[in-house]
């Protein structure tokens, strides 16, 4: 009976621990471009991850990729980007063109 009780416990703790703690990914792609000596950066970020931090940051409502999506989404995305990446290369930050 004792073994069971544990077992159980442990399964509800298990499952409350994945509550707990949120998941977020994202996938950032860096390549040097020799020819045109740039770095291009690709970011994969899921939409509603990005649109919860976008809005949170400019206390707005987006809807991102919705009939009623703002216009200036983009203005939005790239102060966030401004305010949350650097890109340090040979020890100096660096600005990027969005």
């Amino acid at each position: 009976m004792k073994i069971k009780y544990l077992f159980f416990l442990a399964i509800i703790s298990l499952l409350f621990a994945f509550n707990v703690h949120k998941l977020y990914v994202s996938i950032c792609h860096v390549e040097y471009v020799k020819k045109q000596q740039t770095v291009q950066i690709t970011v994969s970020i899921f939409i509603d991850d990005l649109e919860l931090a976008l809005n949170k940051q400019n206390k707005t409502k987006l809807n991102i990729a919705t009939k009623t999506e703002k216009n200036n989404v983009d203005v939005y995305f790239q102060k966030y980007l401004q305010n949350h990446l650097k890109i340090k290369l040979n020890n100096n930050i660096n600005n990027f063109n969005f």
